[in-house]
């Protein structure tokens, strides 16, 4: 009986003494950087639907404007929709468009681009999926 009572007592300071320091605190994630800056919604359309790498320019006052060639390697057309959203330095939404939708012919390209409204646009994200 004593010996249950004691196993008892020293069981919880045992798991105690396991803890040897502080429990780091998780690091908060940059979703987009994670997502990358083109995004295809659909597994079946990012397999036949391929994004060239980006190119990012300033027009006018400092606008970015933001060009992605897309190449369907499909045996049909595909209609589809794109949404472009800029964000500012720190990583804040600044603006975001509305969906646009293109044609891109089978075994074709199509050119999707965008322009902020505003200078103050740093960095971007595109989504594409299935024209709705």
């Amino acid at each position: 009986m004593k010996s249950l009572l004691l196993a008892s007592l020293l069981l919880p300071l045992a798991f105690l003494a396991a803890c040897t320091g502080p429990i780091a605190a998780q690091q908060q994630v940059d979703i987009r950087s994670t997502r990358g800056q083109v995004e295809v919604h659909s597994y079946w359309l990012a397999t036949y639907l391929k994004a060239e790498s980006p190119i990012v320019t300033r027009v006018g006052s400092g606008q970015l404007q933001v060009n992605v060639q897309v190449q369907n390697i499909g045996e049909q057309e595909c209609n589809i929709d794109f949404q472009t959203t800029f964000y500012d330095k720190a990583g804040i939404q600044i603006e975001q468009t509305g969906w646009h939708n293109k044609v891109v012919d089978r075994k074709g390209t199509q050119q999707l681009e965008a322009t902020s409204m505003s200078p103050l646009a740093d960095d971007f994200h595109i989504e594409i999926r299935y024209l709705r």
